[in-house]
C-alpha cells in the first residue's frame, strides 16, 4: 500500500513542499488561499509527502472537512 506521508527524510530542495510551494500556476488553478497554505505547511512538517499532487489531495480533502 502506498501512503501520502512518508517518514524517512529526504533533501530539502527535492522534497515535494517545496515543488508545491514554489509553483504559483498550481496554487492559482486550485484558488488556494494563505491560510491554506498555512494548513498544507503543517501537513509538511509530519512528514515528507511524495508529490505536489498529493498537496491537491490533501486540501480537497480538508475543504470538504470543513464545508468549503
Amino acid at each position: 500500500m502506498q501512503f501520502l506521508v512518508r517518514h524517512e527524510t529526504e533533501s530539502a530542495a527535492d522534497s515535494a513542499w517545496e515543488d508545491f510551494k514554489k509553483n504559483e500556476q498550481l496554487q492559482r488553478l486550485h484558488n488556494i488561499a494563505g491560510d491554506e497554505m498555512e494548513v498544507l505547511s503543517r501537513v509538511a512538517l509530519l512528514g515528507d509527502v511524495r508529490s505536489p499532487r498529493d498537496f491537491i489531495y490533501i486540501l480537497n480533502t480538508v475543504r470538504h472537512a470543513v464545508g468549503r
